[in-house]
């Protein structure tokens, strides 16, 4: 068992990884990826984030965005780059300002480190 989500194509001969299972986010009764949300918004932020998400009593669950940041000018930047681009369900509900993101030995993305900054978070949710 990896985790890892995969498409079959229509002739069922092969697949590809759409993403893993852990980065599943379901809010509000729509599921969506992690790395969904950060495709969509890669190309139009300039400064390394990670998406993750966070227990939402209303909506299941909710996504957070950590930045590599405590610029309050690239955080309402950020913030509006995310209104403009993302749907409304899929936008971040909370920004965390981060001196450096959590990344693994690898240089991926430390996504448990992030869900864990994103649950202890005390910031004002959006």
């Amino acid at each position: 068992h990896t985790n890892d989500l995969a498409e079959m194509n229509i002739m069922g001969r092969s697949f590809r990884i759409t993403g893993r299972l852990d980065n599943v986010i379901c809010c509000g009764g729509l599921m969506f990826q992690i790395e969904e949300i950060e495709a969509e918004i890669k190309s139009h932020i300039n400064i390394p984030f990670i998406i993750s998400k966070r227990r939402d009593n209303k909506f299941g669950y909710v996504p957070v965005l950590v930045m590599q940041s405590v610029n309050e000018d690239d955080l309402r930047k950020v913030k509006l780059i995310c209104e403009n681009v993302l749907p409304k369900y899929k936008r971040p509900k909370e920004y965390i300002l981060s001196d450096t993101l959590p990344m693994t030995e690898t240089g991926t993305p430390n996504r448990a480190v992030a869900k864990a900054l994103a649950i202890d978070s005390v910031q004002e949710p959006l």
